[in-house]
């Protein structure tokens, strides 16, 4: 009987067991990762075709920085010494970026920039609270293409709004991840002050 496994999801597969094994490419992205946070890199893009592996990086990246699953190497001051990592995780669909990030805040979708950022530090000092020292936050959307596609259909500037309000967040331990597949069109629309280092990943 053939056994039929659905795409890696970074929300819904959150607790399950994935037999993830690591591509020397996504052990290379791994490693650029953690020299980009030492740089003070603050935004990291995975581009890569349907089936490359992207959301399944992202899915292993959190198991092993949570400690619950050695997938890369463990870790032992690639991130500056932190070993406490957040993760708020959104998954591209077919809306407005803003709108579903205020909510997966717990604010209306409507909320202005101001209250966006404000709930955010909220939640970075609520994890903190809990910690010996300061965290790291790992704001990660996969499929991020969806948001960018949606927005350039439905009035690109109000869709970017946030991106370009983002203030300067030096209060928060902020890393920002996206992955999205390599169309023309979603790199054109990338917004700028989010752009980091583009990297390809192995296995979706």
């Amino acid at each position: 009987m053939v056994n039929f496994t659905t795409s890696t999801n970074i929300v819904r597969d959150v607790h399950n067991d994935i037999q993830y094994i690591p591509t020397p490419n996504a052990i290379n992205v791994f490693k650029r990762l953690a020299s980009g946070y030492q740089t003070g890199l603050h935004s990291f893009n995975i581009i890569g075709s349907y089936g490359t592996g992207k959301s399944s990086f992202l899915w292993a990246l959190e198991k092993n920085l949570h400690h619950r699953q050695s997938v890369f190497e463990p870790l032992n001051g690639q991130f500056k010494g932190v070993k406490n990592f957040l993760f708020i995780k959104i998954v591209g669909e077919s809306d407005s970026f803003i709108a579903v990030f205020n909510e997966k805040l717990g604010l209306p979708p409507n909320s202005p920039a101001k209250k966006t950022f404000a709930r955010l530090q909220e939640v970075y000092n609520d994890y903190n609270n809990t910690l010996d020292g300061r965290g790291v936050l790992f704001l990660v959307v996969d499929e991020f293409g969806k948001f960018l596609e949606y927005a350039a259909k439905n009035n690109p500037e109000k869709n970017f709004t946030l991106f370009s309000s983002w203030p300067n967040l030096s209060t928060i331990r902020l890393r920002i991840l996206f992955s999205s597949q390599p169309c023309i069109r979603t790199l054109e629309l990338m917004p700028e002050v989010w752009t980091g280092t583009r990297s390809r990943n192995g296995r979706r």
